[in-house]
Formats: structure tokens, C-alpha cells, sequence
């Protein structure tokens, strides 16, 4: 049988407490049992709580317990690398971003494919990154498992030349840098990425990157989201200390916004185990509520910090 991976919408496992013989039951048996797996994150999870414990429903509080502790038990919590907004219902791009997740896989053409996102993941948003890069790789990559190497055999000269035709960032350095980068990658590593983040401590692959010299902040979020997806077993990443997270972290504990050495040891203080588990949450805060202008102060659930000031 094929292992099939799934994630179930909200209204299934509504149907399945309330009907009990009904097809959504038999759909939720078939996803916690070998071999499929569900998958699911916590914004889910609190999403299947508050829809299961609204009153006009009349779903007993036993039955709802039993129902959450079974999905919990035999799931993948999995954890958004990025944020998506791509449903046509913003409600569902949570379902969209655990699909998302839970089709990582581990072979050298994702490798490559996950690498290139990463070292343009600066100053472009992630939605819009995913389309150049998949534009990129589908229209101009024969060989996306050779992705680096077909990148290297242009000259400097040539690659910088493509600039226009390409698209792949809006600053020609970002260009340069995608060209330098595979170029280290084939010389280095056989142009296979894979060998760059697999097989490995995190420390080593923080060695790594820092060898190909893709940036501080961006090793931090490549690692985050190894250990994230489970490509590498370990916790410990910092965040990846943009200025969505600069200005959360600076607003909080130092009345302004402050800089990225500064908010990855203040995050370390507040999640001494794993930072990284901190970077989305925060992110979330910087890009909904935190704005650098009229932050929505009143919505946002750091204001119990004492600390709180805005500059």
C-alpha cells in the first residue's frame, strides 16, 4: 500500500464526533492507521478544540477529550516553516501550510530545491519566493537533482547576464550570491546539497554553511526548519533575527527595537532549549500586530510583560 500522508479539515472531525457510524469517522480511523499517517500542527489542534466545544454542536466534554487525545496520540505534529497565504478562505491556509510541511522529503532535488529558497529568503516575501524559485527550477533547471551544477556552469560573466531573464531577486548581490553559493556547492560538495544538510550534528552543518558563507541569519532559519522537519535530529537553533523579530524582542524588553546579536540572547533566555521555537510565534506578532507604525498594542498577548514600551 502506498503510505499515504493527510491532513483533515476541521468539519471532518466535527462529522466524525457526530456521526459515529458515519463515513468522516471511518476517513479519521483510516488516517491514524498504518500505513497512512496524519499530520497535523498545533494551530490545528487548537482549531479541532474550539470548533469540538462550541455549545450549538452538543458534543459531550468526555467524548470531545477522547476524540483529541486519539488524534494527538496517532498524528505528526509538525511545525510551518513559513507562513502560506494562499486559500482562498485565510482559515484554511493552516491546513495548506501542514500539507506543505508534511511533504518534505529527503532526496538530493528537494535538498537543492530547499537550499535555493533559503539563501533568498531575505527582503521578499515567502509566498512570492516559492513561485520565483518553482518558475525558476521548472522553466530554465533540466535537472533539478543537478540544480547547482547547471547553475555553476555559467561563467560570473554569463550568470550576471541572466539577471533580467531570471528573476530571482530583486537585488543583482542576491544574483551574484545564488552563482558564488553553487559554485562552492559543486567544488565542495558534488553540487548535491543533501551532503550539506544531512548526516550531520547541527554544529557541524552550522560549520557548513558558514564555510559557503550563506549568512548568519539564514543558517539559523535553515537549521530551524532541519530539526523542524526531522531531516536532522537535535533542537538549539536561534531565530533568524529579522527586523519582524528585532522589533517584537526590542519592544519588549528594551522599549525599541534592537539588534540581532541582542534578540538571539534575549530569545535564548526565554527558550533556553530550543530558540527556534520562538521565531514563528514572534515573526507572527512583528507581521500582524507589532507594525513599526500604530502597532496594534491592545491585541497582542506580550502586553502582560511588564516590560512592555513602545517606542
Amino acid at each position: 500500500m502506498i503510505p499515504l500522508r493527510l491532513v483533515i479539515d476541521t468539519n471532518v472531525i466535527v462529522s466524525a464526533a457526530l456521526k459515529p457510524d458515519g463515513l468522516q469517522r471511518t476517513v479519521l480511523l483510516l488516517a491514524i492507521t498504518r500505513p497512512a499517517s496524519l499530520y497535523v500542527t498545533e494551530a490545528i489542534l487548537a482549531e479541532y478544540k474550539e470548533v469540538l466545544a462550541r455549545p450549538e454542536l452538543r458534543i459531550r466534554k468526555g467524548l470531545r477529550q477522547q476524540l483529541l487525545q486519539l488524534i494527538k496520540s496517532h498524528s505528526q505534529l509538525v511545525r510551518v516553516a513559513s507562513p502560506l497565504k494562499i486559500a482562498a478562505d485565510p482559515g484554511d491556509d493552516k491546513f495548506v501550510e501542514c500539507a506543505d510541511a508534511a511533504c518534505v522529503r529527503k532526496d538530493r532535488a528537494s535538498a537543492n530545491k530547499f537550499l535555493l529558497l533559503s539563501i533568498l529568503n531575505y527582503h521578499i516575501k515567502a509566498n512570492r519566493l516559492r513561485s520565483i524559485v518553482t518558475s525558476f527550477v521548472e522553466q530554465h533547471i533540466t535537472r533539478p537533482d543537478n540544480l547547482w551544477g547547471e547553475i555553476a556552469k555559467f561563467s560570473r560573466e554569463e550568470w550576471m547576464a541572466k539577471f533580467h531573464e531570471y528573476k530571482l531577486h530583486r537585488y543583482l548581490k542576491a544574483h551574484e550570491r545564488v552563482w558564488r553559493i553553487a559554485t562552492d556547492i559543486v567544488n565542495q560538495y558534488e553540487g548535491n546539497a543533501l551532503k550539506i544538510l544531512t548526516g550531520a550534528s547541527v554544529e557541524e552543518i552550522y560549520k557548513r554553511l558558514d564555510k559557503l558563507r550563506v549568512g548568519e541569519q539564514i543558517s539559523h532559519m535553515v537549521v530551524g526548519a532541519l530539526c523542524d522537519t526531522k531531516w536532522i535530529d537535535g533542537a538549539g537553533a536561534d531565530v533568524k533575527a529579522d527586523r519582524h523579530l528585532k522589533r517584537v524582542i526590542g519592544r519588549v524588553f528594551r522599549g525599541a527595537p534592537t539588534i540581532a546579536a541582542d534578540t538571539a540572547q534575549l530569545t535564548r533566555t526565554m527558550e533556553p532549549n530550543n530558540p527556534w521555537l520562538l521565531d514563528k510565534p514572534l515573526f507572527d506578532i512583528g507581521q500582524q500586530r507589532c507594525h513599526p507604525k500604530k502597532p496594534t498594542c491592545n491585541e497582542c498577548y506580550t502586553q502582560r510583560h511588564k516590560q512592555l514600551r513602545i517606542a
